[in-house]
């Protein structure tokens, strides 16, 4: 491998590492680093290089860029995530469609700190937020999705509208070609939360009479002083079945990992 120049970056400098390890196999969809310990193509096999070659290479998902193949993804990574993609073309638009589902994830979490109704317990993947697992989430996200694009089709026509399209569907552009982020998401939630008003305001309380504008304020804040009570109570969480007490919980890896607020 001969020395050369770093090409522009087109977003930051590790944009084409993050591609290539956004599209491997090994992350799932997800965030991963096991790309990186893939042994380089030995010629003629490992008997013809010093005894414990293998051994010494970066392992654990360590960059290196001393070592000549990382240097190489950080520099061709765009190049080597295209690779990818075109070996295993059906395996590439499965983890395209894994990481669509996680940032829907990251968007339709629950209403406020407390992911009502979801709750806060459930899967935090590698580097990323905690999202509900179970078939009352998958219900409640379909049916989040639901309402918000029929209030949005509503508002079709509104100029105001493309703005927050956009950038909504740039967030998903950068979760399908990277990493499967419910965290970036989670940035798209005001989107949907347009949706949802429309539909709230236009199809639901002229419905409900009884409701109002007025009455459903007054149950929103009630049920945040209830949550609030909860959360004063509270006393502890679980970590992949491990109890730990309240303000005992210390960082927690990059590995994945189950959550129980209790």
């Amino acid at each position: 491998m001969w020395p050369e120049a770093i090409p522009r970056p087109f977003l930051c400098l590790y944009g084409g590492l993050n591609f290539f390890l956004g599209n491997s196999p090994q992350a799932a969809g997800g965030f991963s680093q096991a790309a990186l310990d893939e042994l380089p193509p030995l010629t003629g096999g490992p008997s013809r290089y010093p005894p414990g070659l293998v051994q010494v290479l970066p392992r654990n998902g360590n960059l290196a860029l001393s070592y000549p193949p990382h240097l190489d993804l950080l520099v061709h990574g765009y190049r080597h995530g295209f690779a990818e993609i075109q070996q295993d073309p059906a395996g590439a638009l499965s983890r395209i469609g894994t990481k669509l589902v996680y940032g829907l994830q990251g968007a339709t979490g629950g209403i406020g700190g407390y992911a009502v109704p979801l709750g806060l317990s459930g899967e935090r993947r590698a580097v990323d937020l905690v999202t509900a697992e179970g078939a009352w989430a998958t219900i409640w996200r379909v049916s989040v999705v639901t309402l918000a694009l029929l209030g949005l089709w509503v508002l079709r026509r509104e100029t105001w509208l493309q703005a927050w399209l956009v950038f909504a569907l740039t967030k998903f552009a950068v979760v399908a070609a990277f990493f499967g982020y419910s965290r970036q998401g989670a940035l798209c939630i005001p989107v949907l939360a347009i949706g949802l008003a429309v539909i709230v305001d236009r199809k639901l309380l002229p419905r409900l009479p009884w409701l109002g504008r007025a009455h459903l304020g007054t149950v929103v804040l009630t049920a945040i002083l209830v949550l609030e009570l909860f959360r004063c109570l509270a006393i502890e969480v679980a970590v992949d079945d491990l109890r730990i007490t309240k303000g005992a919980l210390g960082p927690i890896d990059h590995a994945s990992h189950q959550l129980h607020y209790r």
